[in-house]
């Protein structure tokens, strides 16, 4: 029976930790990467919006308004989306790393426990009863 609980123990442990986390890693991850998006994506569009008004009302003042509407739209598109995307990357990363790993951890520590419980104790009585019974007999 010793040999059984050994190797439950250690069974459990290591299934535990590996459960555990990939669990926390991926919650962690997902509320790093969906914070990140929606930010990025506002933050992008903002500043998208500002600067492409910005150089379609200064290009329309010269140009006039058809292609300063163009020019604005074209300028504020590509803007909006390299920002967005940087601060949507940099807020992602720190959000996963504020938010998202103590979510993980909360979570994958409790689920990582309970499974890693049940496989060790499975485990550890089968390899226990096989001991015992090849020992006894």
């Amino acid at each position: 029976m010793t040999v059984g609980l050994a190797v439950g123990l250690v069974v459990g442990f290591a299934v535990g930790l590996a459960v555990g986390l990939a669990v926390g890693l991926a919650v962690g991850f997902t509320v790093g990467f969906t914070v990140g998006l929606v930010v990025g994506f506002a933050v992008g569009l903002a500043v998208g919006l500002a600067v492409g008004f910005a150089v379609g009302f200064a290009v329309g003042l010269t140009e006039g308004f058809a292609v300063g509407l163009v020019v604005g739209f074209a300028v504020g598109y590509v803007v909006g989306v390299a920002v967005g995307f940087e601060v949507g990357l940099a807020v992602g990363f720190e959000v996963g790393l504020a938010v998202g790993w103590p979510v993980g951890l909360t979570v994958g520590f409790p689920v990582g426990f309970a499974v890693g419980l049940v496989v060790g104790f499975a485990v550890g009585l089968a390899v226990g009863l096989a001991v015992g019974l090849v020992v006894g007999l």
